[in-house]
């Protein structure tokens, strides 16, 4: 019986992946599902790479490329498992992970979380998000810290049943693929668990369109996405935690969790754009697309 599937999607990083999957152990009761979004040719050549032939791992292509929500939207076609995590290839997993896995495969949650490391690409430990969401919640005691503001998919671990009760599935779009998959599950999980251990190994790219120079095309792709997910949580009634928020008067509306960079591109595209701040460490308690909320132009301090 397969008691875990682990979804990777894959795009021209063949030397990453084969990192990654070394990190995952050989073992009957892990499906490992790897899905290729059209790599180039010069990437795709994967005889030359002997872990793609590894035991109970499964490879498939998304046929056209769609990006990483794509291919794990194909991934999730094919999951088995009674529990499902996933992976960046470019990423990796800790020593042992499956034994901390097993801790947790008896209990009643939906989600496990679970603290990540970060690295640069030297292997450098750097301080990640995730650091600050654990020490919001130890302040605050309050899940919804992760529930609502953990939103990439890896570093936790998903019950099969809630992603195939409740239709959940990424979007299928060039950037923030993972923003509404991650919302959603953290609503409709009726139980999470919040553990210490940590299970994985995130690489902080210098290419990543978080932090690296970001195209039009993909600012309004992330404007799009954080609009969905605060259309769904104002229309579930959820209060939610932001450390940064932009407001756009002609729109009437606040973009959060919005990096410096997409402002300096979203104020080229036109917009005039009002930054709010408030403390960098602890996180704001806000209802969403409240069109009463007043602003003052003459200060960065959200009231």
């Amino acid at each position: 019986m397969i008691k875990y599937s682990i979804i990777i999607p894959h795009y021209n990083a063949p030397h990453l992946l084969e990192r990654c999957l070394k990190s995952i152990p050989v073992r009957e009761d892990i499906q490992v599902i790897v899905v290729d979004d059209c790599s180039s040719a010069a990437n795709s050549n994967f005889k030359d790479y002997p872990e793609l032939s590894r035991p109970y791992l499964e490879f498939y292509s998304t046929g056209t490329n769609g990006g990483g929500g794509k291919a794990r939207n194909v991934g999730l076609q094919y999951a088995k498992g009674e529990w499902v995590l996933f992976s960046d290839s470019d990423d990796y997993f800790v020593e042992g992970f499956v034994d901390i896995l097993e801790k947790y495969s008896k209990t009643t949650a939906d989600i496990v979380f679970f603290n990540v490391q970060c690295f640069d690409e030297s292997g450098k430990p750097v301080r990640g998000i995730k650091e600050r969401i654990y020490e919001i919640y130890e302040q605050r005691v309050d899940e919804r810290v992760f529930r609502y503001c953990y939103t990439e998919p890896w570093g936790k671990l998903f019950k099969r049943s809630l992603l195939i009760d409740y239709n959940i599935k990424f979007e299928e779009v060039v950037v923030a693929n993972d923003f509404l998959f991650s919302v959603k599950t953290g609503y409709y999980a009726k139980e999470v668990q919040i553990s210490q251990d940590y299970l994985y190994n995130y690489t902080v790219m210098s290419s990543s369109t978080s932090r690296g120079k970001m195209s039009k095309e993909k600012v309004r792709a992330r404007l799009v996405e954080k609009v969905k997910v605060q259309r769904f949580l104002e229309t579930c009634g959820v209060i939610t935690n932001y450390n940064l928020l932009a407001y756009v008067p002609r729109m009437k509306m606040f973009f959060p969790i919005i990096s410096y960079n997409e402002i300096k591109v979203f104020r080229n595209m036109g917009y005039s754009c009002w930054v709010v701040l408030k403390d960098r460490i602890k996180l704001l308690f806000h209802k969403l697309l409240d069109p009463e909320i007043e602003l003052d132009p003459n200060t960065r301090v959200f009231k």
